[in-house]
């Protein structure tokens, strides 16, 4: 469970740090292809951890032990995360790799 959890922090810190000053002064140092190329594979090899990590761990146990409600809230978070996901989608995102300049052209 340690691992899963540590991968899960390593792919979070990863893209946090993608829209920090960092970023900038990383693209200064190796240039924004080269960024890119980087920030990709990092991505990748994040995600195959992470994958990695999650069938590797313990099931069972208290953590997953819920009642019935569980299935009630499950579907209200659902929905929620369907409504942010709409949203993210139909809307410009400053924050995405060549996308920098995506609010200054949608005005």
């Amino acid at each position: 469970m340690t691992e899963l959890v540590l991968a899960a922090v390593v792919f979070l810190f990863l893209h946090a740090l993608s829209s920090t000053p960092i970023r900038a002064l990383a693209v200064g140092a190796v240039g924004e292809m080269v960024y890119r190329g980087l920030f990709s594979a990092l991505s990748i090899a994040a995600i195959v951890w992470l994958a990695h990590a999650y069938n590797t761990a313990p099931t069972g146990g208290i953590l997953w032990a819920v009642g019935d409600w569980g299935r009630h809230v499950a579907a209200v978070l659902m929905a929620l995360a369907a409504f942010f996901v709409v949203s993210g989608l139909t809307t410009p995102n400053p924050t995405s790799v060549g996308f920098e300049g995506a609010l200054d052209s949608a005005e």
